[in-house]
């Protein structure tokens, strides 16, 4: 197979100077077919032979210069009717010559080049058979007009395929782009979601541990109210680290097999109550104020809203070192408000902004709120503490009444 293609390669190469050679010999056959007794037209010799080397010869090179090939061409096709030798055998080159103009140009120069290939022939007819060249004149013409009928087709047919090829390459390099998009856009979401699961439950426990161990300290002989307070704390970082646990397998096995059932409650704002809860475990202080025409959220917000919260609440604690956070979530007839600020120190000793707590804590609430429409800030509150302002836009739909219980 390599062989045989090695073979074309080498044929598509040379295939020009060997239709000039094949042009040749059937001209040549041609000229050497016709009677030599024939009083009609002058016997052939070489001038004759070297006028159809010329028309023929000069095709090697009809790719580069098809116009001035043609001219080469049509000057020696001319001396040669001129000097009355048969016309038969000068046809295939002339075609040929035609056929690669219309075929490498544009429309124009083909109908320009048309027009001046009939002139030329009625006027070379006209003084080489006066009185006598109708019917030769009709079917030289004809002939002209069938090669560059067929340049034209070609052409026309090259242009849509390149068309249709180049469209099918871009359609290729949008399907590869909108691919890698996916691609970028799902390491994000999967990057954002295991930083959720992980860094609360990682920030509450570093929280309870230090309360621990801070007892421990302060206690070295602890008494019976001292241990329970230890063994309360102990018992959260289980209960959290088991939290983490449970929510970090659901997410690992939903990722590697989208059949997985999700046996799990979906995170929401129904969760803040445990939030809160796990945070005063750590002994800090955490309150929501929840206001407005409360309504069941799309599932999209509600997870949004609730991861939100607890990348801000999870920050506070973390990087803040924060004591109090307030929480506070605004039912609007359009949008979601949430306001998350707590009292640790706005900026630090040397006057740089806290801004970036959390590393990618920011950019992944940035994300979330993003994802369902919405956008956030998040900065330094004057003098001392941190706040981060949520809207999510909701669809409209009627309120619902709140529950009996708030989340506090």
């Amino acid at each position: 197979m390599v062989a045989g293609r090695r073979v074309w390669t080498e044929i598509v190469r040379w295939r020009d100077p060997l239709l000039a050679a094949g042009l040749f010999g059937i001209a040549l056959a041609a000229l050497t077919a016709i009677p030599a007794d024939d009083e009609a037209h002058r016997a052939p010799d070489l001038l004759a032979v070297a006028l159809l080397l010329a028309m023929t010869g000069v095709l090697v090179v009809r790719r580069r210069w098809p116009v001035g090939v043609l001219a080469v061409n049509f000057a020696a096709v001319v001396g040669y009717q001129l000097l009355d030798y048969p016309a038969e055998p000068t046809l295939p080159a002339v075609l040929f010559a035609l056929y690669t103009v219309a075929s490498t140009g544009e429309r124009r120069r083909s109908l320009v080049v048309g027009a001046l290939t009939c002139v030329l022939v009625v006027v070379t007819l006209a003084i080489a058979e006066p009185g006598s060249y109708r019917p030769e004149l009709v079917g030289a013409l004809g002939w002209v007009i069938v090669a560059l009928a067929l340049g034209e087709a070609v052409r026309y047919h090259r242009a849509y395929t390149a068309e249709v090829e180049d469209r099918l390459a871009r359609a290729e390099s949008t399907r590869e782009a909108e691919a890698r998009q996916r691609v970028a856009d799902e390491r994000m979401r999967i990057a954002r979601d295991v930083h959720d699961v992980l860094a609360h439950s990682i920030a509450a426990i570093n929280v309870q541990a230090g309360v621990a161990a801070h007892l421990i300290e302060e206690t070295p002989r602890p008494d019976e109210a001292t241990l329970a307070a230890i063994g309360e704390i102990l018992r959260g970082i289980a209960e959290t680290s088991r939290g983490g646990v449970a929510d970090l397998r659901a997410t690992l096995d939903w990722l590697r097999d989208d059949d997985v059932p999700v046996s799990d409650p979906v995170p929401g704002l129904h969760g803040l109550p445990e939030l809160a809860g796990a945070l005063r475990a750590g002994g800090t202080e955490l309150t929501v104020e929840v206001s407005g025409d409360r309504r069941p959220l799309p599932p999209g917000h509600d997870v949004a809203a609730f991861r939100i919260i607890q990348e801000a609440v999870t920050n506070a604690v973390k990087h803040g070192r924060s004591h109090r956070i307030d929480v506070r979530v605004v039912y609007d007839l359009a949008a979601l408000r949430i306001v998350v600020t707590d009292d640790g120190p706005g900026r630090s000793t040397d006057g740089s902004a806290t801004a970036r707590r959390g590393g990618y804590g920011i950019l992944g609430m940035t994300e979330r709120a993003h994802s369902v429409g919405g956008r956030l800030t998040a900065a330094p509150r004057t003098g001392r503490g941190f706040e981060v302002q949520a809207v999510l836009p909701l669809p409209l739909a009627a309120p619902v009444p709140a529950p009996a219980r708030e989340p506090r």
